[in-house]
């Protein structure tokens, strides 16, 4: 017995809050297919409305944190595949938009979680010794606006950390 499935599959990405206060947030999807099942998942994303580009191609899974920036508004959509092949049609909308809003105000924090930690000081080592204008520069990791990421920038952040913090 042979069993035909020329049903595209349906997938939509789940409803995200308006805003949300961490650049790092869960974004959730799920799809359904008739036939054969849904083999995986593409997922796309939209910074401040500009194009949709891909940010999981093919994945099995159907949650994963995503990574923005602070004052960007991040809209995404899903496209499924089922086992035979069939991919659901394009649409270029989003299933669902948030705006990262993180509060300023904790000196030291460059990732916007809300705490000073080792992914702070992780930051100005990756642009440690560049300067403004430089690959890899990373503006949030020269801290005293100088244009260039050195000591004094790590610093300041180190004397942040809670006490007894040990980074790598």
């Amino acid at each position: 017995m042979n069993t035909l499935d020329n049903d595209k599959p349906r997938s939509q990405v789940a409803p995200l809050p308006a805003t949300v206060n961490t650049i790092t947030f869960p974004v959730s999807w799920a799809g359904t297919d008739l036939g054969a099942g849904i083999l995986d998942f593409t997922i796309y994303v939209s910074e401040d409305d500009a194009p949709f580009t891909p940010w999981l191609s093919n994945t099995a899974a159907t949650a994963a944190n995503f990574t923005g920036q602070s004052g960007k508004t991040y809209g995404f959509y899903s496209r499924a595949r089922d086992q035979v092949g069939n991919v659901e049609d394009d649409r270029q909308i989003a299933d669902a938009t948030t705006k990262i809003i993180v509060a300023q105000g904790i000196p030291g924090d460059l990732d916007g979680d809300g705490a000073v930690d080792c992914g702070d000081i992780a930051i100005v080592k990756a642009s440690f010794g560049k300067q403004q204008g430089q690959p890899g520069f990373d503006p949030r990791a020269d801290v005293n606006s100088d244009g260039i990421i050195d000591v004094r920038d790590l610093a300041f952040v180190s004397q942040r950390l809670p006490v007894g913090t040990s980074c790598p």
